[in-house]
């Protein structure tokens, strides 16, 4: 696993060299209440929890997975080689199904759950806009019932060039 900045650095680098990433999909995952969960089962706990979580995403994304980072706190994030939405949801339904037996030991049903947000990426965009829209798709995610994943709206038109399309970006995500 590599750490959150090195994440954000390599998938910059994967979304401005089409010849090594023709397109996939990213996921961040979040533990609801990981502070609480911490409280009541101790950090050995929550470092097992994390530890899981680890070891679920490598084992259930392995095969497709082109990058895959723990971004700290609870949160992680794989970027995967798939563009399909079926099999993408089928692999975050995977996840936590997965992590369902992690969260049992203890836990109060529904009070410890891991919410998935899902975009696509397409080369060329930038690194930021996926990570933003990911992660709206993650609060809705976290909106929902128990462990639950959303898929965010479609990809944002591409930014204007030059400082002109940095202001327009900044306008747009303040309105």
């Amino acid at each position: 696993m590599e750490r959150g900045r090195q994440f954000d650095q390599q998938l910059d680098h994967l979304l401005r060299s089409p010849d090594e990433f023709a397109g996939g999909s990213l996921l961040l995952l979040a533990w609801r209440d990981f502070k609480a969960y911490n409280d009541e089962h101790g950090y050995a706990a929550g470092d097992a929890l994390l530890r899981r979580t680890a070891e679920v995403l490598g084992a259930t994304c392995g095969p497709v997975a082109r990058l895959l980072c723990r971004l700290g706190g609870a949160d992680f994030a794989v970027l995967v080689n798939e563009t399909g939405r079926p099999a993408v949801t089928e692999l975050a339904q995977r996840i936590l199904h997965g992590l369902r037996p992690a969260t049992e030991h203890g836990a109060a049903p529904g009070r410890h759950l891991a919410d998935i947000g899902l975009t696509l990426c397409h080369p060329g965009e930038p690194a930021g806009i996926i990570l933003g829209r990911a992660d709206q798709a993650l609060r809705a995610a976290q909106q929902g019932g128990a462990d639950a994943f959303a898929w965010a709206h479609e990809a944002a038109p591409m930014a204007p060039q030059g400082s002109a399309g940095a202001r327009a970006w900044r306008r747009r995500l303040q309105r």
